[in-house]
């Protein structure tokens, strides 16, 4: 039984049709060589869709790495930014003479930095997981 599709360069079409014999050769032996006397068996290729090759993907896998990188400098700057001028400033004294403990002065950078990377990490997460159809930005939508 040889396939025009190129199943017969497969061994799971010779498998298939072996495995398929024992067992009906099994529950039935005198059936089973009637059966497949008369038996034609005719195969057809599992349709697949139109295989596109987009190179999108290709830059985006070089290039992802590096606008995730980017994109949390805007924080790092702006800490650093914040610690050199409170730095400057001897601002943590001041704090101290007023009565504020050093782990409270920590827990107000922790909370200020941690909200401005929620709302970058936010960000970046409705960017990547919101689905945009092509078709609305290339114009080929119907209307």
């Amino acid at each position: 039984m040889l396939s025009p599709v190129g199943y017969n360069k497969e061994v799971f079409l010779a498998i298939q049709r072996a495995t398929d014999k024992a067992i009906m050769w099994h529950h039935t032996p005198n059936e089973t060589t009637k059966l497949f006397e008369s038996l034609n068996v005719l195969l057809k290729r599992f349709p697949h869709g139109a295989c596109v090759q987009d190179s999108f993907f290709l830059v985006l896998q070089n290039e992802f790495p590096l606008f995730l990188m980017l994109s949390f400098i805007c924080i790092e700057l702006t800490t650093i930014n914040s610690i050199a001028l409170e730095k400057e400033r001897k601002l943590k004294e001041f704090m101290c003479m007023m009565g504020l403990h050093n782990w409270q002065h920590w827990v107000a950078w922790f909370t200020m930095f941690s909200i401005s990377a929620f709302i970058v990490v936010s960000f970046m997460t409705i960017l990547f997981c919101t689905k945009v159809h092509v078709s609305y930005l290339s114009g080929c939508a119907k209307p």
